[in-house]
């Protein structure tokens, strides 16, 4: 597993379809070096579970949203329980 990018978006809006077509940008460059297997991690906003949901509709590719964000979610989550 390795970092292959960051992109600086300042003063962009960054709608679904903007991360979509960053993302593939970068999917693409890889499949030119030949590599096949990409996975795709991003937080979980609405703007990113969208782009995320086309990239495995248009494109194939398996795209998982932030472990640490989720687990952050989920412990928030349990913290408000009254038994917890």
């Amino acid at each position: 597993m390795c970092f292959v990018k960051s992109i600086d978006c300042s003063g962009e809006v960054t709608s679904s379809d903007f991360i979509f077509e960053k993302i593939k940008e970068v999917i693409e460059n890889l499949a030119a070096k030949e590599i096949t297997v990409v996975a795709v991690s991003t937080v979980t906003a609405a703007n990113m579970k969208a782009a995320r949901a086309r990239l495995t509709a248009e494109l194939g590719v398996f795209s998982i949203p932030c472990l640490c964000h989720v687990l952050d979610l989920v412990v928030e989550d349990i913290g408000g329980l009254q038994w917890a």
